[in-house]
């Protein structure tokens, strides 16, 4: 099973950081010409609670363990609403809330409270206002960057500013700051998309990263820490849907709403059935059937504009055009690409959405969904002949060695017409040999129907002077190998004495619609494809054959029926 790990950003304490030093420039001024006090001694938890105007926001902050933290050493600057704008009852339901989501377990980071409230009304650090300027943006705890002007902070009217205690400054708003969730935190807010959420959320784990946290004394030869902080890993975001997470990014999301999950998730279980024999079958199962669904679905604003999702849209899994051909071995594979429909048109990836904005971009709720299987990971699957890697064995009592032969320029006729212009030529030991060789195919879908495919080249592709009897047809037996459900290797007969032209690229058509009772994908190669030369055949027609294989590459092609849901 892949590894899935790494770590998701943390909160920009950094700009936090650089805001504070940048302030510190003009503070002086601040405190004389802003209207703002230069101080009383006391503590910001001292100045919040004997001022009757905010003890709303002091019995909130009591509550929920935040006197310490504002009474102690650390630094912050706090925007405390008053009483016209926070009043008793919203208090209490907060207050509440924090008490509810704790008993049920939620740790501190995850408290509605906490997070959305609290965390979105303090700020790490020192932050002040000059009398005049522009909005800048400040990192609150919780990650969010709200506005702070000389007059306004969230949008909202300060009622005072400046305020300098002994360990931050003071600010006091009319009205609470509005928490706008990102495209990650909305997914669990929102009740019609609990199924994709509660996938997702499922891989949520924090970490204590010592970087942000606040370092304490050294005791026994360990740091202890006064603050300890924790930041957000989730490995399914990092690996493949990217950080929706993340504050610093814009990001656009399609999401499917829990019928449309429920109908896709029906589809896909089916695809994964591993062989009893696989390590972690169930687990594997699981991961790809629901990670597949949405898979493809978040766009980054870095690599799309507005402008260009009318006519295409690249999902971040999207590999730029130069190395499609290399990695999906096709020049016309784009997948995660989306642009036939255009993204805007019926059938396309954004048609009749609702746009919910977010603190990090939007979710796009979508009537109907359009990124199909085979617009994201059921691709067509190539097995390049003059691969070593691909190869499993040759029949060496038949066969020579194999030989990789190469077509060159000058031979106009099959220039550009083999992949990537080689091709693997097994000739026959003797006249009448039986050479044969056998490729392994991997990541083959379960009750998918494939076309299977092998591209035959000419011996004219190697050398324009071929013989005749190197030009002669060919016949050729195909035989497929896979793991039975209780992963035992079985075989089976494709075709017997299927034609090879002569002097032509002919692509042979081995199996049309054949289905794998079991999956490989990600897992060792189960599947195999050997080819053989059938021989010449007897009586009169025999000297018309010759029995040397020469193999451009296979080709599985899944025929999922796109109407499917």
């Amino acid at each position: 099973m892949k590894a899935i790990n790494k770590y998701m950003k943390a909160s920009g304490l950094l700009l936090a950081a650089l805001t504070f030093g940048a302030c510190s420039d003009s503070w002086d001024d601040h405190y004389d010409v802003a209207g703002g006090s230069a101080g009383n001694g006391a503590s910001l938890w001292e100045n919040i609670a004997s001022n009757k105007d905010l003890s709303n926001f002091a019995r909130v902050l009591d509550a929920c363990g935040y006197k310490t933290s504002l009474a102690g050493d650390q630094m912050f600057t706090v925007f405390a609403p008053t009483n016209d704008g926070l009043s008793e009852e919203m208090a209490n339901q907060l207050i509440a809330t924090y008490q509810q989501e704790k008993g049920a377990g939620v740790i501190e980071k995850d408290n509605s409270t906490i997070k959305e409230f609290v965390q979105n009304h303090i700020a790490l650090y020192n932050h002040s206002v000059a009398v005049e300027g522009s909005d800048t943006s400040i990192v609150m705890m919780n990650g969010k960057y709200l506005a702070l002007g000389p007059n306004n902070f969230a949008g909202n009217q300060l009622v005072s500013k400046n305020l300098l205690t002994k360990n931050g400054i003071l600010f006091t708003v009319g009205t609470t700051a509005q928490y706008l969730p990102n495209v990650f935190e909305y997914l669990g807010k929102d009740a019609a998309l609990d199924s994709l959420s509660a996938f997702l959320y499922s891989y949520n784990n924090y970490k204590f990263d010592p970087a942000q946290s606040v370092p304490g004394e050294i005791i026994d030869g360990e740091t202890t820490y006064l603050d300890s902080v924790k930041v957000l890993e989730n490995d399914l975001l990092d690996q493949y849907m990217g950080e929706i997470n993340d504050e610093d990014s814009t990001f656009w999301m399609v999401v499917p709403n829990n019928e449309q999950w429920k109908t896709r998730l029906a589809e896909l279980q089916a695809y994964f059935n591993y062989d009893n024999k696989v390590a972690d079958r169930d687990s594997l199962a699981r991961l790809y059937s629901h990670l597949f669904i949405a898979n493809g679905s978040v766009f980054s604003m870095s690599y799309n504009t507005e402008t260009s999702f009318r006519d295409s849209a690249y999902a971040i899994n999207a590999r730029p055009a130069s190395v499609r051909e290399q990695l999906y071995g096709f020049k016309d594979a784009k997948p995660y690409v989306y642009d036939n429909p255009k993204p805007y048109e019926p059938g396309g990836v954004f048609y009749g959405a609702e746009t919910v904005e977010c603190s990090n971009g939007k979710v796009l709720k979508v009537p109907s969904w359009n990124i199909e299987p085979s617009k994201t990971f059921l691709r067509r699957i190539k097995v390049e002949a003059e691969s070593a890697a691909n190869r499993k064995e040759y029949d060496e009592t038949s066969s020579q060695i194999p030989n990789i032969v190469t077509v060159t320029a000058d031979n106009t006729q099959f220039y550009n017409q083999l992949s990537g212009n080689k091709y693997l030529e097994v000739l026959s030991r003797s006249k009448d040999g039986k050479p044969s060789i056998t490729y392994y195919i991997r990541d083959v879908f379960s009750n998918v129907p494939y076309d299977i495919k092998v591209v035959m080249a000419p011996a004219l592709a190697g050398d324009t002077a071929a013989t005749e009897d190197q030009r002669k047809l060919l016949l050729v037996d195909a035989t497929i190998g896979y793991n039975k459900q209780n992963g035992e290797e079985t075989t089976a007969s494709l075709v017997k004495r299927v034609e090879c032209k002569k002097d032509m690229v002919d692509t042979l058509v081995v199996a049309e619609n054949y289905v794998f009772p079991t999956c490989s994908y990600n897992v060792d190669p189960q599947v195999t494809l050997k080819i053989a030369s059938s021989g010449r055949p007897p009586g009169s027609k025999k000297d018309q054959y010759q029995t040397s294989l020469r193999i451009d590459c296979i080709i599985l092609e899944p025929k999922i029926a796109k109407e499917e849901k």
